[in-house]
């Protein structure tokens, strides 16, 4: 229920809820318009569930907001007053941060992938199921990450070789490997081609998690989506979910964003599309 957005020269604003100071301007008042957040310049940012989280040109990461299950990499304990921007510690050179609804995900310059914040669903992809990772964990992956994206208790990232692992929660196949079954540790996503052989869904230019889905968009401008699809969040797709990555329907595409139960995408055109849920609240899972 916030939104963060970093300007052309770096400075950060934020708006929205801020019971938490999600928000980062040192009050916990909500803003229905945007309040500047005390650091900067930035290149990248990310609104996690409460919590967000920006790196600086200089690959600094801060983070505040929610400090329950140290979602912010740095404190464990809920804000009596509002706590502005922390640094993450050992998160030098950061090149790309994501945030879920209740963890945090950063890929550094040398491509090692470390989780921290709620993990009940191994959503930090560390191998063990635990209440919650205090400071920041590496993940094992096949190969260097590049970019990473947390949905509400999962998260994928796509590796240099332009495939994409994923990991955590997969009651609604949003992990993108044909089955539903949760992971602890990464694994990898996979395409059934028209031979019915399976193999790793390849050439992925981003990928973007929802709250339950995930989607990714290729090199040829064509979008592949999986997981939950109750309200239509996978585009031209039939059925409530897909276990495994599914043609949305959406080519010559050039950017893309999964919000909880709907995905928006940008064509070469410029114009925008959005596909999903159009009501206020989607089921509680």
């Amino acid at each position: 229920w916030h939104t963060c957005a970093v300007l052309r020269g770096g400075a950060v604003r934020c708006w929205g809820a801020n019971r938490y100071g999600q928000l980062g301007n040192g009050t916990f008042k909500d803003s229905r318009v945007p309040v500047p957040v005390p650091i900067g310049p930035a290149r990248e940012i990310a609104a996690g569930g409460s919590h967000s989280c920006a790196i600086l040109i200089d690959g600094t990461l801060y983070c505040w907001g929610d400090t329950r299950d140290s979602r912010n990499g740095a404190q464990r304990k809920s804000p009596v007053r509002p706590s502005g921007p922390v640094i993450v510690p050992g998160m030098a050179n950061a090149v790309s941060v994501a945030g879920g609804s209740e963890h945090t995900c950063a890929v550094l310059s040398d491509g090692r992938l470390f989780c921290w914040g709620d993990n009940h669903f191994g959503q930090l992809g560390t191998g063990i199921v635990e209440h919650y990772s205090l400071f920041p964990s590496s993940v094992h992956l096949l190969g260097e990450a590049v970019e990473v994206t947390a949905g509400r208790r999962h998260t994928c990232v796509l590796l240099r070789d332009r495939t994409v692992e994923c990991w955590g929660k997969n009651f609604e196949g949003q992990l993108g490997n044909g089955t539903r079954a949760d992971a602890r540790t990464p694994v990898r996503v996979t395409l059934l081609d028209p031979g019915k052989s399976v193999k790793p869904l390849g050439s992925v230019a981003a990928i973007s998690a929802g709250s339950q889905h995930t989607c990714a968009l290729l090199e040829n401008g064509e979008v592949y989506c999986w997981g939950g699809n109750f309200a239509g969040q996978l585009g031209s797709v039939e059925g409530n979910l897909a276990p495994q990555p599914v043609f949305s329907g959406m080519a010559d595409v050039v950017a893309l964003a999964a919000g909880g139960w709907h995905t928006c995408v940008i064509l070469s055109t410029g114009e925008t599309r959005c596909f999903g849920e159009v009501v206020p609240y989607g089921p509680k899972k």
